[in-house]
């Protein structure tokens, strides 16, 4: 029993705090000798814990500890009670007295005992290697003085005591009052409900935290004389009643059930209220709302700072305006997919962690309103969205300053897609670690680059690519870790980058030659003999705009004018340019068009060219369509599924002329036609992914550029919407039955158009009973006419009464039912 109780004391010894020692204390009791146990259990033992040494004084008698250092070697002395080592390597100078190799210890864990201990750590100094003492007196009325270095001190329990402390002015000695009671602090007093003070010096951090019931905390006269360089309070539950300090306060209102409090920050510098809760908040000039809790009341501060959880939060400060006395609201959704409104003041709105939601973000046009979105993923943003990684994208607005942050992956942080539609904002781009691209867009925008700033640098690249004016790019020098550094120029203002190591350049462009020629033809036809190329990057695909400006010619009546967009593959280095020429019969002199391009730089100057449109009216004599006709007609319709064919005749007097032909089946579909021009003939075939009446055109061209046109119809049955807004409905000949109706409430706005149609059994048998369904919705304001088609058969026709919309129906032969709609039918 003796071995076994003196394990047991030096299991004891380990354990921190009073209550392990009472426990174990009344479990040894019940098993052996009373005596000997009780005995060691009441000494003060002190242990090695991984890189802290714990002491843990007799709760029964009164500790009178002094902790110092020299050369190296810690020195622990308690003249009021024993001291047991236990598990390191110690040296008993005496009962009362043990030493210890300071290497390799950081922290100092010192729990007095429950009496009025004292401690003296005054002999730490700046030079024991150590980085701070964390101390707690638990119960009586102790004295404490701290050392030279980081001290922090708690006070705690239902019962703490009156204490006098003074942690000798380290760097940033903290004390931590944490009760469930009323808390009044001064310069140099705190008083814990009804109980005499206890006092304090030499401490720069206060913090006061409050507990599940309605606390009183009061630090109003707490003024610079101090010494504090803050104040931190936390009433935790129930309604409390905050007063802050006449110095900066940082005031926390968090947890599930954070009570209605009433919060006055005394007006002190930067003073700083922080809700945080995974619950709705939402803000005015002087209450907070938590949820659908009685909202509480505030004043006195410069910050707020707005704190969601990882449900799918709403967070509004909308109502916060300059009168609240606040100069900035912070805002942070965490996970989830929140809803954020700013305020009218500053806003700063955190988007962040690792799963932060698709959110919807509104600054709310204060002045300047920042959005940061930091975390280890791509970020992709246009003009009004913004998606992480692959999640559904978000929304944002209103805000003057972005900044993109990516993490210590591999990241893509693109703002291509970012146009000059958004005007005076600038955004930063930050790379942390791994191997960043950059993607800028409009050059109008201010940006700010910096490539990897982590110890083991990336391969980052800043991609101009998808700039709509070729920037100019000055490299200034080495990155401060690695890369480049520089600016670059397209818009406004220069952008900076730093950090980047390779940078992707948009293509340039430029015509092939400074004039073109090309005939004008009688009739509106296309030339392509201006050409553009590009150099610089040819492996991406890119688009230029080709400005078009009459010189002696005129837009509309001898040209069409652009811009006019050339996209490129990528590999392609020349592409023609599609003009559309306005050919007449009229004999006049030769007219030219001014060529440049919209975007596309070519170093500092724009790259020009003419077009010479030829007049050719005297020599040359058009040629003319006599007939055209498709297979789809009534008598014969198509399907969808079926091959239209176009077979159209043409004469030209003048004998020799090489021609072509464009066909335009009439569902924004063109083709080459087949032309045999000895012949005179034009075909071409074409399968419709729609049904509908299409007017398909056939334009004949001769070489001089002359042309003619004739018209055909191609008739297929099934439902179109043409871009004219009429909508179509091209039956069978078989019954069809045709309903036309606006939406219900789930689809309110709507247009839904059904064809239902088959077979007579008596006409094809029970075996060959065929039919179709087709059901098409259209959007109601796109709708401004309605033509149906319903050919032979039995037809029904019902156009539902809530329906407006002019209909015109065509019901052939057959027994017909045909009910109109509400509009002039």
């Amino acid at each position: 029993m003796q071995r076994t109780c003196k394990i047991l004391d030096l299991f004891a010894r380990a354990m921190t705090g009073r209550r392990n020692h009472q426990w174990l204390r009344r479990r040894v009791t019940k098993a052996g000798p009373v005596e000997p146990l009780e005995y060691r259990l009441v000494l003060s033992s002190i242990s090695v814990i991984g890189p802290q040494i714990v002491y843990s004084g007799s709760p029964g008698e009164i500790n009178t500890l002094t902790v110092s250092e020299s050369a190296g070697t810690l020195t622990f002395t308690d003249t009021g009670a024993t001291i047991t080592p236990g598990v390191g390597p110690f040296t008993v100078v005496n009962a009362n007295e043990v030493t210890i190799s300071a290497a390799g210890i950081s922290v100092l864990s010192l729990n007095l005992g429950d009496m009025n201990d004292s401690l003296d750590a005054s002999g730490i100094g700046t030079g024991s290697g150590l980085a701070s003492l964390v101390i707690n007196g638990q119960e009586g009325d102790d004295t404490i003085i701290g050392s030279q270095i980081l001290d922090a001190v708690s006070v705690n329990g239902t019962n703490p005591g009156s204490d006098t402390i003074d942690l000798q002015g380290g760097t940033n000695d903290r004390l931590v009052l944490t009760v469930d009671l009323d808390i009044t602090v001064t310069d140099s007093t705190f008083q814990l409900a009804a109980a005499v003070p206890g006092t304090y010096a030499g401490i720069e951090d206060l913090r006061l935290t409050g507990g599940a019931s309605a606390n009183v905390i009061d630090a109003s006269a707490v003024t610079s004389a101090s010494g504090l360089s803050f104040v931190l309070i936390n009433g935790q539950q129930g309604n409390d009643t905050i007063t802050g300090s006449q110095i900066r306060d940082i005031i926390t209102v968090s947890g599930t059930s954070p009570g209605t409090d009433t919060i006055d920050g005394q007006g002190g510098t930067n003073d700083e209220l922080n809700v945080t809760a995974d619950l709705d908040i939402t803000i005015t000039d002087s209450t907070f709302q938590v949820g659908t809790a009685t909202p509480g009341t505030y004043s006195g501060f410069d910050i707020l700072r707005l704190t969601g959880g990882a449900a799918d939060n709403v967070i509004d400060a909308s109502a916060v305006t300059i009168a609240s006395g606040l100069t900035s609201v912070v805002i942070s959704g965490r996970e989830g997919d929140d809803t954020i409104i700013g305020s009218e003041i500053s806003d700063t709105v955190f988007i962040n962690g690792a799963n932060p939601g698709s959110d919807h973000v509104d600054g709310r046009g204060g002045i300047g309103d920042q959005l940061v979105v930091s975390l280890d993923s791509d970020i992709t943003l246009t003009d009004n969205t913004l998606q992480i990684g692959t999640t559904a994208p978000g929304t944002w607005v209103a805000f003057e300053n972005l900044q993109l942050q990516g993490g210590a992956g591999n990241n893509v942080i693109d703002a291509a897609a970012l146009s000059s539609a958004i005007s005076g904002i600038s955004i930063s781009m930050f790379g942390h670690g791994g191997d960043d691209t950059f993607r800028t867009g409009n050059l109008n925008h201010q940006y700010v680059i910096q490539g990897d700033s982590g110890a083991s640098a990336g391969f980052d690249v800043l991609d101009l690519t998808a700039s709509d004016i070729s920037p100019n790019v000055n490299i200034t020098g080495l990155g401060s870790i690695d890369g480049q550094k520089g600016n670059f120029l397209g818009g406004i203002a220069p952008s900076g980058f730093d950090n980047i190591n390779e940078i992707l350049l948009p293509p340039e462009y430029n015509f092939t030659a400074a004039t073109y020629s090309a005939a004008e033809g009688d009739v509106s036809n296309m030339t392509f003999v201006v050409e553009v190329t590009r150099s610089v990057n040819t492996d991406i695909a890119s688009s230029v705009n080709v400005v078009l400006t009459g010189g002696s010619a005129t837009a509309g009546s001898d040209f069409t004018a652009g811009p006019v967009t050339v996209n490129f593959s990528a590999g392609e280095m020349t592409k023609s340019v599609p003009i559309e020429i306005l050919g007449d019969g009229i004999v006049e002199a030769d007219e030219t068009i001014s060529l440049s391009m919209a975007d596309g730089i070519s170093g500092t100057v724009i790259p020009s060219a003419a077009l010479t449109i030829l007049d050719d009216d005297v020599s040359n004599r058009p040629p003319t369509l006599t007939a055209a006709a498709t297979d789809a007609t009534f008598e014969d319709k198509a399907k969808t599924s079926d091959t239209v064919s176009l077979s159209a005749t043409f004469t030209d007097p003048d004998e020799g002329d090489i021609h072509t032909a464009v066909i335009d089946w009439g569902d924004g579909t063109m083709t080459a036609g087949i032309v045999d021009s000895l012949a005179g003939t034009i075909s071409g075939t074409h399968n419709y992914s729609t049904g509908g009446l299409f007017d398909v055109s056939v334009t004949v061209l001769d070489g001089a550029g002359t042309t003619d046109v004739i018209v055909a119809s191609a008739v297929v049955s099934g439902i179109r919407l043409t871009v004219d807004g009429e909508l179509q409905v091209i039956g069978t000949d078989f019954h069809d039955h045709v309903s036309v109706r606006e939406g219900d409430e789930s689809q309110a706005g709507m247009l839904l158009v059904s064809n239902h149609h088959h077979h007579d059994w008596w006409r094809h048998g029970w075996w060959d009973h065929g039919h179709g369904h087709q059901t098409v919705t259209f959007s109601l304001n796109d709708v401004t006419s309605i033509l149906i088609h319903t050919c032979d058969g039995n037809d029904h026709v019902h156009i539902n009464s809530n329906v407006y919309v002019s209909a015109t129906v065509h019901a052939g032969a057959g027994h017909d039912q045909v009910s109109g709609g509400s509009g002039d039918d």
